[in-house]
């Protein structure tokens, strides 16, 4: 099936920048997850400058690579998240073992165009832009490391779709998703993943 011919995007909306709501260690049970999950919570107060006693001095000039734990945040979710983190850390499973906190807060997803499609499946499905505000935090301190914003755009309708994405493949905070691929969600975790690494490779790692 293939798309008619796209809509023009127009002018794009300016991104907006906005500072890490403040944020509560009690939250809904939905978005707590497994023990685990529960067990971290503790160190989401890096990502508003808190000091966490109990976590592990970071040292930037250490040729190990360090522990990092991952929090995402946007509108409705505010939660432990490992799947941002490069896999290329050692895995964060306790308060005590973590140096680094890496903090991702979404910006609203921005529909850029129409991709309308027709044939036995027929529809317009949203080509999709989404900022992150990321930072690095030193756990023990609350220290920032490093900080950017990050950027991921669907830069094109697909040619072809099998079907049409379904209401929950836009939320890629869920534990089982389908990819989409109108969803910038998707391309931009995996940059985030990417700058984690980049942004504070020890010495001895090649950077690819």
């Amino acid at each position: 099936m293939s798309p008619s011919k796209p809509v023009s995007p127009g002018q794009r909306p300016r991104l907006r920048w906005a500072a890490i709501v403040p944020l509560a260690l009690a939250l809904p049970p939905a978005l707590l997850g497994c023990d685990q999950s529960k067990a971290m919570l503790p160190l989401m107060a890096a990502c508003n400058g808190q000091a966490v006693p109990d976590a592990v001095a970071y040292d930037a000039s250490a040729s190990e690579k360090p522990t990092v734990a991952g929090f995402v945040f946007n509108q409705e979710v505010q939660q432990f998240d490992q799947r941002f983190v490069s896999g290329r850390f050692p895995e964060a499973s306790a308060v005590q073992d973590t140096q680094l906190v890496l903090c991702v807060n979404f910006q609203p997803r921005k529909s850029l165009e129409d991709c309308s499609y027709t044939g036995s499946l027929s529809g317009t499905v949203p080509r999709t832009e989404r900022s992150a505000e990321v930072k690095l935090v030193a756990a023990k301190t609350g220290q920032i490391v490093k900080q950017e914003t990050l950027t991921a755009t669907i830069e094109t309708c697909p040619d072809s779709i099998s079907e049409i994405p379904p209401d929950s493949s836009w939320n890629i905070h869920q534990d089982t998703v389908l990819y989409n691929p109108f969803n910038a969600d998707f391309p931009l975790r995996d940059q985030v993943s990417e700058w984690s690494f980049q942004a504070i490779a020890p010495p001895s790692a090649p950077k690819p």
